[in-house]
């Protein structure tokens, strides 16, 4: 997650691939194994939520919600950008997924 002093976040969410293996059939009839990289779908709710200094961070407060139902068409990483119009100018804010 990454943040700029607009706070435009930007949110990568990593899709760490797992292996299958699945039998094939060669045209000659032959069988073998191979291995088929898979990805996780990303389903759920998920809750952003921030915290601030002025209360050294202990607050968290949900400001978003986002709702991912079989997102399994993204392969290594998916973006989500958020742009957050609530903050104070000069005070620093912590955020978690």
């Amino acid at each position: 997650m990454r943040a700029d002093e607009n706070a435009s976040l930007e949110i990568y969410i990593k899709n760490i691939p797992y292996y299958v293996a699945e039998i094939a059939e060669t045209a000659d009839g032959k069988k073998y194994t191979k291995q088929v990289r898979k990805y996780q779908s990303l389903d759920g709710t998920f809750i952003l939520s921030r915290a601030c200094e002025k209360d050294n961070y202990t607050q968290w407060v949900d400001i978003a919600q986002f709702d991912w139902y079989n997102e399994s068409g993204y392969d290594e990483k998916l973006t989500l950008l958020y742009e957050d119009f609530t903050i104070e100018s000069g005070v620093k804010y912590k955020y978690a997924l």
